[in-house]
């Protein structure tokens, strides 16, 4: 699962939070939602593929807000997570077919920026909105 706090350290970051409420916490979970799809795009080609089955459990859930937190879980597995978890950490399975052990892992480092920037252009956009008198 990826899940993130939005912690004011910037003050447009703090403003937006104060002006926007809820909204806010629904643009993080947007944000936090596109940077899902993009580690499980970039996982999808480093699973190990035998019969397809484990590529295809990949998912991504829609964001839930809980008070000051958002989350967005995502993975393989499914009906297969026991064989997902091996695939994933047992570094001495060897894949004929391609992919790699740690599939998941090395993609969301790949794109640990990439959802940063995500959340940080979701809150940017409200920001702007709100302090030229839109409104959220």
């Amino acid at each position: 699962m990826i899940s993130g706090t939005v912690e004011g350290e910037k003050d447009w970051t703090r403003r937006v939070m104060q002006l926007a409420g809820p909204e806010a916490m629904q643009r993080v979970g947007a944000g936090l939602y596109r940077g899902g799809q993009a580690i499980i795009a970039d996982a999808v080609d480093l699973v190990p593929v035998d019969e397809g089955v484990l590529r295809d459990s990949a998912i991504v859930q829609e964001p839930v807000v809980s008070g000051d937190e958002v989350s967005v879980e995502l993975g393989f597995g499914g009906a297969a997570s026991d064989y997902a978890i091996e695939q994933h950490e047992n570094l001495t399975l060897q894949h004929p077919n391609g992919g790699q052990a740690k599939f998941l892992e090395t993609a969301t480092t790949m794109n640990l920026i990439a959802v940063q920037d995500e959340v940080r252009d979701a809150l940017l956009d409200l920001y702007r909105e709100v302090t030229a008198g839109g409104g959220a």
